[in-house]
């Protein structure tokens, strides 16, 4: 290329060294520390084709190599021609007017242009007015534009592609959300209702017709009952755990204090014979939906309430620890191995056999999924023996948006 970089008549440094060139470096400012053989190179070696052109007769004063890899043209045909010359015949009279009335000094704009072997290509045109040599001219930095409208277009695909799987699944949560509704409909009236017929007439039976029962059909009516009460119990936490991941959350300033006092006092009224210390750190506030939140202590509370049974000194207590930021609640019951934590919070995962703690595994799943919806977290420290600290963080107050 020794050869075509001698035909080529390039610019000179476009500095304060050079006064009849306008740029809009300040007057203030110290000339350029390049010579113009560094601007010669610069040139020349621009990632993308570079043009000076005449910008009355839009004829090329000089082009760089990557304008002749780029345009099939040798700098010889390049100076014979005009810019008007790169661009297919239906727009050559836009591109000319383009340039003759750019408004200002820059020129910023995508066109259509044309190689020697005819292929057309897009291009994004960035472009210059100064002055050479005493007459106006363009510097024109010229990009293929191919690359980017191809990317675009992959990028308009992906994300068609993105919005119809976005609809789709939203349908077809929607579809299972109804069939969740419907199950739980039929759950919470079709089987509900024969379980209480069960129990009912049996509880009767028990009542009323014991005499002509020998013992062991009075034990047979007596775990029917039981079956059916623990039943209905599932029943009724199954639905709470489906509720829990689908109900609209109402956020609110919730007084956990003020919820943990009220369920801690029908704990002693249900169980009058027990003797537990309770400690509720006061002013305790959260965020979020009151109902559900009351669910959240509710099994907490009464889980700690059940595992401390077995003690005398029972104690509970809920606070708040500054350095996890997170709320907890402590109990100095039966405890568990740590090794399990795993298994924790899955829906009927138990720790402890049923004869010694009863209960169906599903308290803590329900908890996790409400700390969830609310966007926090929840975790436990325990050991076999010394109780249990179940922490839960969520948020103290209203969200801030956007």
């Amino acid at each position: 290329m020794v050869e075509a970089r001698r035909e080529i008549v390039l610019p000179p440094p476009p500095s304060v060294a050079h006064p009849h060139v306008v740029t809009d470096r300040p007057s203030s400012l110290a000339p350029s520390p390049l010579s113009e053989a560094d601007h010669r190179e610069l040139f020349a070696l621009a990632p993308g084709p570079l043009w000076a052109l005449d910008a009355q007769t839009l004829h090329f004063l000089a082009v760089n190599d990557a304008a002749v890899a780029c345009y099939g043209y040798s700098p010889r045909e390049f100076l014979a021609m005009t810019a008007t010359d790169l661009v297919p015949p239906g727009d050559q009279a836009a591109w000319a007017e383009a340039l003759a009335a750019a408004p200002g000094l820059d020129l910023r704009s995508r066109w259509r242009h044309q190689r020697k072997d005819g292929t057309i290509f897009d291009v994004e045109i960035s472009g210059r007015r100064v002055a050479l040599a005493g007459r106006p001219a363009w510097i024109v930095l010229c990009l293929d534009a191919t690359t980017s409208r191809l990317t675009e277009q992959k990028h308009f695909r992906l994300n068609s592609e993105l919005e119809r799987q976005v609809a789709d699944a939203n349908a077809q949560l929607a579809a299972l959300r109804k069939e969740l509704d419907a199950f739980s409909y039929s759950v919470s009236h079709d089987l509900r209702a024969p379980l209480r017929s069960i129990r009912g007439f049996s509880e009767v039976l028990l009542e009323q017709y014991t005499a002509g029962l020998d013992a062991r059909g009075r034990d047979f009516l007596r775990r029917v009952t039981e079956s059916s009460r623990h039943l209905e119990r599932l029943i009724e936490d199954l639905l709470k755990l489906s509720r829990a991941g689908s109900m609209e959350l109402h956020g609110q300033a919730v007084s956990l204090s003020r919820l943990a006092q009220s369920i801690v006092a029908e704990l002693r009224q249900s169980d009058p014979n027990r003797t537990v210390a309770v400690q509720l750190a006061p002013g305790l506030e959260a965020w979020g939906d009151e109902q559900l939140l009351r669910q959240v202590l509710q099994h907490f509370l009464h889980n700690a309430w059940k595992f401390t049974s077995r003690r005398a000194d029972g104690l509970i207590e809920l606070g708040y620890d500054a350095s996890q930021s997170a709320f907890f609640i402590r109990d100095n019951g039966a405890g568990f191995d740590l090794a399990y934590a795993a298994k924790l919070f899955g829906a009927f995962q138990r720790l402890h056999p049923a004869d010694e703690f009863p209960g169906n595994g599903i308290g803590l799943a329900i908890v996790q999924r409400i700390i969830n919806r609310h966007g926090g977290s929840v975790w436990a420290q325990a050991a076999v023996g010394q109780g249990a600290t179940f922490f839960f963080r969520i948020p103290q107050a209203a969200p801030v948006l956007g």
